[in-house]
Order: C-alpha cells, then structure tokens, then sequence
C-alpha cells in the first residue's frame, strides 16, 4: 500500500513502514514519532534529515539496497 502526503510516500511491505523522500528510503518502523516531528518541523533537505537521523540509528536505503532488503 502507497500513501502519499506532503513530503512523500509512505509504502507498506511485509508490514514494515518504509518512507520514501527524494529518492530514498527511510526505515520508520520503530522511530515513526520522531519521524514524522521531523517533518512537522518542515526540514526540506535530505542531508538534514538524515543528520537527525543517524542520532537515532534509522537506516536509509537506496532503491536498490531497499529491493534487495524485501527480497530477503
């Protein structure tokens, strides 16, 4: 399932939360709240975001790198 908002897609595989921003993937099934704060706050570039990001060790995929995650 795709649902779409303000800043992206949201995508549903395997039941896991996946958002996809500018061509990324970010992994937000255990750190949805923070995420979407993140948003809230209108942070626009990805290399913010993933500055936030990474103090809470949320993993962002490629296309790629995401394709093979669900594969497996």
């Amino acid at each position: 399932m795709i649902k779409n908002n303000k800043f992206g897609h949201i995508i549903w595989q395997n039941q896991t939360k996946i958002f996809e921003y500018k061509n990324k993937f970010i992994d937000t099934i255990k750190y949805k709240n923070f995420f979407i704060k993140s948003y809230k706050s209108e942070v626009n570039e990805l290399s913010n975001i993933q500055d936030n990001i990474k103090k809470i060790n949320i993993k962002i995929f490629t296309k790629y790198e995401l394709t093979k995650r669900l594969e497996n």
